[in-house]
């Protein structure tokens, strides 16, 4: 049984960002989507429609960005720090306004923000809604998903292939750690 992998509200953006960097399951190269969604226009409104890149939002202040929330989605010390100096270099500064009888961000406030600051507007109220560890990153091809489990212990993407030829991360990692326990060569697999 698959589990749904995406993040809830705006909280997914988060994760479609992070997804920009993977390790594709059929090939096994990683892979980054940022240059080419950074050079084209079109691209980067698929890809985050209504979060428009702003003058400071430089392609390698984009990947260093996502680089540190990557380690900080890993157990560590370094996560913290790598965090801190976000949140201290792009302070969260949205103004609100009232939307009939719902408060929301107003519109010049996303926009005076760029992408980088809405990101992490959203990485912050993802750490007081305490959603930020539920957000992790699969131990084999290092796709993020967000873990829905009740006890947070989801640690793969999938535990099933999504095709015929596809990997199921999950399922491989168990037949590893049971191979290594029967010395079986796992070098084949």
């Amino acid at each position: 049984m698959e589990y749904r992998q995406e993040a809830p509200g705006e909280f997914e953006i988060v994760r479609a960002f992070l997804n920009t960097w993977a390790i594709p399951n059929d090939t096994r190269v990683p892979t980054d989507r940022l240059p080419a969604m950074v050079q084209d226009a079109a691209a980067w409104v698929a890809g985050f429609p209504g979060y428009p890149l702003g003058m400071s939002d430089t392609l390698d202040r984009l990947r260093e960005l996502r680089a540190d929330l990557r380690v900080a989605l890993q157990p560590g010390e370094e996560r913290a720090a790598r965090l801190n100096r976000w949140l201290a270099a792009v302070p969260a500064q949205i103004q609100t306004e009232m939307i009939g009888e719902q408060l929301t961000p107003s519109a010049s406030a996303r926009q005076e923000t760029g992408f980088v600051g809405r990101l992490m507007a959203i990485v912050t109220d993802a750490l007081i809604q305490q959603h930020w560890s539920r957000l992790k990153a699969c131990e084999d091809c290092q796709w993020v998903f967000y873990d829905w489990t009740r006890n947070q212990s989801k640690k793969w993407c999938g535990m099933t292939k999504g095709s015929p030829d596809g990997r199921a991360c999950g399922t491989i990692a168990k037949v590893r750690r049971f191979r290594a326990r029967q010395n079986i060569d796992d070098s084949a697999f």
